[in-house]
């Protein structure tokens, strides 16, 4: 949380007399003001420092820009736990969002080395050179906006070289509903498959009681313990949205007529996080299946749906997601279910049949019919991989439209 008063540029009305503690201004600079992150940033700090290169990922607004703050802070005063001697260690960061093309970024880069280039093969040989000497820490914030045409094809390409130099230590920050689109890009081939992954995710309760505290100390307001708990329960503990809901709050008790806080806080949420939607959990599944399954085989022809399903867990949690196999199990009618994989906290199952023949093709239609009833008992989104091993499934759409007109229902048919 940010200190301070004047203009909002993110939409936040300034409050009265007496500055609001809680007015939105982006990344959080002072580490002072960055709170439940100590985890993360030690073990950041300790991998890169380590010579390997880190990944903060999470979800929009869950404070990675702010971690990767503090992380930048912890290198440049001093690098702490390391098992190794460095050399004279040289800390830069650097927001792509804010870079024009190519040339900007390896400017950027090169500054710490004292030298200009005009080229990435220039800096490449100046990182060369100055093993040894410097080891470079480069934070980079948005680091999906690679993908933008403002870039070339080769910047991730050319950073993941350098990434793997010795003295060059690189922690990137990345939003985990663009994650998966950078990593299956076809421009940028195994551009993160170097990078050790950290999840960025919602703060502790404990740790929001001492951030209200804390921001509060030296104010005309106190929060009582009552309302910091349902500012927890309201908000989950996500550090925006508390960010959110303490503002309101605190105008509202500070700020005569500024109205009730918990109606500002659901319309301010709303409006600032509604760009930032996560993608439909089916359509990011379908989409990484898309990508990989076929090819995961080859010229080999699977003939039992384990081999189906050993391929797909490989690639979903590739892809980053937290499949369960083959569970939970539940009744229904009597009967038990099972499915083949299980996202709990997105609501969705996922059934694989494989299709070898017309006949089998029957037989799994009446599968998939029992199923999603059943499934629909226990999860709300529900997907069917149909692996067609030799062509039995002439008529597409006519299997999967049925199906889809269901409510959270989708069908995905990979032909070999």
């Amino acid at each position: 949380m940010a200190c301070g008063n004047g203009e909002n540029a993110s939409g936040f009305p300034v409050s009265g007399q007496v500055g609001n503690p809680f007015t939105y201004r982006g990344k959080i600079t002072n580490p002072g003001h960055v709170f439940g992150r100590g985890v993360e940033a030690r073990r950041a700090v300790r991998g890169s420092s380590l010579g390997g290169s880190v990944l903060l990922t999470g979800p929009p607004r869950i404070g990675k820009s702010s971690l990767l703050a503090l992380i930048h802070h912890r290198l440049t005063t001093g690098i702490q736990g390391l098992d190794r001697p460095v050399a004279r260690p040289a800390v830069r960061f650097v927001d792509i969002d804010r870079l024009a093309d190519d040339q900007a970024l390896i400017s950027a880069v090169a500054a710490p080395y004292g030298m200009a280039v005009s080229s990435p093969g220039e800096l490449l040989q100046c990182v060369s050179n100055s093993v040894g000497e410097l080891d470079l820490y480069l934070c980079i914030d948005e680091y999906q906006e690679i993908l933008e045409p403002r870039f070339s094809n080769y910047l991730a390409r050319f950073l993941r070289s350098l990434s793997q130099e010795p003295g060059f230590n690189m922690i990137v920050s990345v939003d985990q509903y663009k994650l998966l689109a950078l990593r299956d890009d076809p421009r940028l081939p195994y551009c993160l498959n170097v990078f050790d992954s950290i999840s960025v995710s919602v703060l502790e309760r404990e740790h929001v009681v001492n951030l209200v505290e804390t921001m509060l100390q030296r104010r005309p307001v106190t929060f009582s313990g009552e309302q910091i708990n349902e500012i927890c329960d309201i908000t989950g503990c996500h550090p925006f949205k508390v960010q959110v809901a303490c503002f309101h709050l605190y105008n509202e008790l500070q700020v005569r007529g500024a109205g009730p806080w918990r109606e500002l806080y659901e319309t301010q949420v709303r409006e600032c996080l509604e760009t930032h939607q996560p993608p439909d959990i089916l359509d990011e599944v379908i989409r990484a299946l898309e990508l990989s399954l076929r090819k995961a085989f080859g010229a080999h022809r699977p003939t039992v749906e384990k081999e189906v399903c050993d391929q797909m867990e490989v690639i979903l949690r590739a892809a980053g997601f937290a499949v369960e196999r083959e569970g939970p199990q539940f009744e229904f009618a009597v009967r038990g279910f099972r499915p083949d994989f299980s996202l709990g906290e997105k609501g969705l199952a996922i059934e694989v049949k494989l299709c070898d023949s017309e006949a089998k093709l029957k037989r799994i239609v009446e599968q998939m019919g029992a199923d999603v009833t059943a499934y629909g008992k226990k999860f709300p989104q529900r997907l069917f991989v149909v692996y067609d091993a030799n062509g039995s499934i002439a008529d597409v759409p006519r299997l999967v439209n049925d199906f889809e007109k269901i409510p959270g229902v989708k069908v995905h048919v990979c032909k070999h």
